[in-house]
């Protein structure tokens, strides 16, 4: 009885968790922060992808015809705000706060159907205040529209109801998050795979692959138009593609080469060579040198291809530095506001990322569909990343994937018969070594990657 009763107090000294109406004070202190960021970036200029995104937001927005280099969902959404309110850099900033409202919004719901009212508030919370979610509200990057799209292909994926609209919203979603981030294209199959297993006819993956089709269909003509010829999203993917797999690509830090330009020191000069010469050739003839250059070293050296590989997987499970570290190098922020910004971004991740393994790990029963779905989102969202190159501001989207997984641990009261210790107690041999190894295996991650990338914060 008396273990029982401390979680019963526990659980009263958080009801407020519970109240339907607290998702509206979360999402009014999710909105004020972002508000207060954004006051505080407003006047400083946008830099590197910002700019990039900006400024071909910009050409659409004046109807411009304009090379298919990056991926149109994030500057087409930025054209439709400019179109409306003007193409200054704060309506930018301000159409991605704008984003919070849904995002906050889907983290509670998932969070709600997969663990209960009290862990989609406190996910919710958590989110609100998390540095690099903060950043990237106010910041026009593909980061947050990919998070959205993500949780729309996970919220509709995980309904229940055998209903039209959700197989529509599942397609939608999917080609959302593709036509943000190309290298999602995994979860359009997927999203009609899950949903017509959630409503057991098969008619549900036709209409969601439907759906993908059509509106991936639609821009595939789009920048068939722009490009004047056959584009697969844009024309980024093979380039990225060549950048981390190329005799000169770093063996860990597999992104160097798409972050550091030809010339800049460090980047071998028989590399800046290489890229040059394929620069002069027209834009539909690099895609192709770019892929075969890809392959054949990827052929002719198999085993720098599986380094690479397990070196990028483990780089995308690490701590995110993006955030903290642009504050201080390009917006003039103090160092020690960029290093508290990745310290603080560091314990976030860690705790989600524990509690995930823990609560997979002491899971009773078969975990829940919508938790299997935020599962499959987090392996397949990953997978490209692995085979091309890698960094943990890619992880981004899926962090409330891994928010959703360890929703039932964050959720459950710290004493009692459903406790952590009660629940540690309650673990087979096999499953605390299985937790044990993952701890380990998460450690080393996380000082492996402070030890490459900490000289250089």
């Amino acid at each position: 009885m008396q273990g029982h009763t401390g979680g019963e107090e526990v659980m009263g000294r958080t009801g407020w968790l519970e109240r339907p109406r607290t998702i509206w004070a979360i999402l009014l202190v999710a909105l004020s922060i972002r508000s207060g960021a954004l006051i505080l970036v407003d006047g400083l200029s946008l830099r590197n992808d910002q700019r990039n995104y900006h400024d071909v937001a910009v050409l659409i927005a004046r109807g411009v015809p304009y090379a298919p280099h990056w991926p149109p969902g994030l500057p087409y959404y930025l054209a439709a705000w400019y179109l409306l309110f003007g193409p200054a850099e704060t309506t930018g900033r301000l159409a991605m706060l704008v984003l919070s409202i849904p995002f906050t919004l889907l983290v509670y719901h998932l969070g709600r159907v997969c663990a209960g009212r009290r862990a989609g508030s406190l996910l919710a919370l958590c989110f609100a205040c998390y540095p690099t979610f903060v950043f990237h509200s106010v910041e026009p990057l593909t980061q947050m529209p990919a998070a959205v799209a993500l949780l729309g292909l996970a919220a509709a994926v995980s309904s229940a109801r055998p209903w039209r609209l959700g197989d529509i919203v599942s397609g939608a979603a999917a080609s959302a998050a593709v036509l943000v981030r190309p290298s999602a294209i995994l979860l359009v199959p997927f999203a009609a795979v899950a949903r017509s297993l959630r409503t057991r006819r098969l008619g549900s993956a036709g209409l969601a692959l439907a759906t993908a089709a059509v509106l991936i269909g639609a821009w595939t003509v789009k920048a068939f138009e722009l490009a004047g010829g056959p584009v697969l999203i844009n024309f980024n993917n093979s380039r990225n593609f060549f950048y981390g797999n190329n005799p000169y690509t770093p063996l860990y830090r597999t992104w160097w080469l798409g972050s550091h330009t030809s010339g800049e020191e460090g980047v071998p000069p028989v590399y800046t060579e290489r890229i040059m010469s394929i620069d002069r050739l027209p834009f539909r003839a690099r895609d192709s040198v770019f892929l075969d250059a890809a392959v054949t070293h990827i052929l002719e050296r198999p085993d720098l291809f599986a380094l690479r590989t397990l070196n990028r997987v483990r780089a995308f499970f690490a701590y995110d530095v993006f955030a903290g570290a642009f504050l201080y190098k390009f917006y003039g922020f103090p160092r020690a506001v960029g290093l508290g910004v990745i310290a603080l971004d560091a314990l976030f991740y860690a705790v989600f990322c524990i509690s995930a393994a823990f609560a997979l790990v002491a899971a009773k029963d078969r975990i829940s569909f919508g938790l299997r779905v935020a599962l499959w989102i987090l392996v397949l969202y990953a997978i490209p990343y692995a085979v091309s190159f890698s960094h943990p501001t890619y992880h981004f989207a899926v962090v409330p994937m891994i928010g959703l997984l360890a929703a039932p641990l964050l959720a459950a009261p710290l004493r009692g018969r459903d406790g952590l210790p009660a629940r540690w107690r309650g673990l087979t041999r096999v499953r605390k070594i299985a937790f044990a190894v993952f701890l380990l295996v998460f450690l080393f991650i996380q000082l492996e990657w402070t030890w490459v990338m900490f000289p250089r914060i």
